[in-house]
């Protein structure tokens, strides 16, 4: 992990003794777009597909590669303005081209489908008018080859209601990033604080090959009242914060963990929240409040990157 030199001499290892290694020339775009050269990142994803369709592989695989190759485009960082200009506009161009195909198939872990890429995440620090369309238009790709994405939790389906359901807010903060991170440092207090006499705080540990421990995951823990931790699976994440029959599910990162924005538990909750470093630390029940009578009139499911978001 964050040893290039070590991968790239691993990968082209196995390469030489199997050139036709899909895998091997996948991990190497990984690589070499991670640390920018999205040139030679696009030519190993290319690589991975075309020994893929030759091989006729699993349709979930050759889509998960199709996603690879259309995002690799996106570097963490940009030469010039011209230069993220050019950038938008490959992305755009190829997120267009995958919704106008109509690939078989689905994919069945949305995870295998992530590239150097990094689910378009770069473009959103660049302030363009036009950031969240180019966002909406990749989400809706995940939407039409994942519809395991469009899940909705039976709760809501069956029109259950805050008021019905219980005396407080259930609330539910869903992280990767729950230690000494600004995430963890950010929303300790507000876990904390939370008045219990209005909301029951179940907290959502997300595992990424297991889960830090230390100060500050212990703090959120104890203070509270429920803890689960959930695995990388996003079927199976669904399904767990499905069952807490959450009303208010924190999202506390959508862009930084790949994993969460991908289960994003869509769709089976009722509100989403951001929480930026200006909101109160202190665990003011006001933020939630305010928004009560909306959700116990709007059942309204959220999805990854705005797709299917409706927010007041």
């Amino acid at each position: 992990l964050h040893k290039r030199e070590l991968a790239t001499k691993e990968w082209t290892k196995a390469l030489s003794l199997n050139n036709e290694c899909i895998v091997c020339y996948s991990s190497l775009g990984h690589v070499h777009g991670y640390f920018g050269n999205v040139t030679a990142a696009e030519a190993f994803y290319s690589k991975a597909l075309n020994i893929a369709l030759f091989k006729r592989a699993a349709n979930e695989d050759l889509l998960a590669l199709q996603i690879q190759l259309a995002t690799s485009v996106v570097p963490i960082f940009f030469q010039s303005r011209e230069h993220i200009q050019k950038t938008r506009q490959r992305f755009q161009l190829n997120m267009n081209n995958l919704l106008s195909s109509d690939y078989p198939g689905e994919l069945r872990d949305p995870m295998e489908s992530i590239g150097s890429g990094s689910l378009g995440y770069y473009i959103i620090y660049q302030g363009y008018p036009d950031d969240d369309i180019l966002r909406r238009q990749h989400a809706k790709v995940y939407w039409k080859y994942a519809p395991m994405l469009m899940y909705t939790s039976p709760f809501l389906l069956h029109g259950s209601s805050l008021q019905s359901r219980s005396s407080v807010i259930k609330v539910g903060f869903h992280s990767a990033y729950f230690y000494h991170h600004s995430v963890g440092l950010l929303l300790q207090g507000i876990i904390a604080n939370l008045d219990r006499k209005f909301f029951h705080v179940t907290v959502f540990f997300q595992s990424r090959n297991g889960v830090v421990n230390d100060n500050v995951a212990e703090f959120i823990r104890v203070n509270a009242d429920k803890v689960v931790v959930l695995p990388n699976s996003v079927g199976v994440a669904q399904k767990q914060i499905a069952e807490e029959m959450i009303d208010v599910l924190v999202f506390s990162e959508v862009s930084s963990s790949h994993n969460k924005r991908l289960s994003l538990e869509q769709s089976t909750i009722i509100f989403f929240l951001y929480f930026l470093q200006h909101e109160d630390r202190n665990g003011r029940p006001d933020l939630f409040l305010a928004f009560r009578k909306t959700c116990e009139e709007n059942y309204f499911v959220v999805s990854f990157f705005g797709i299917k978001l409706h927010l007041v």
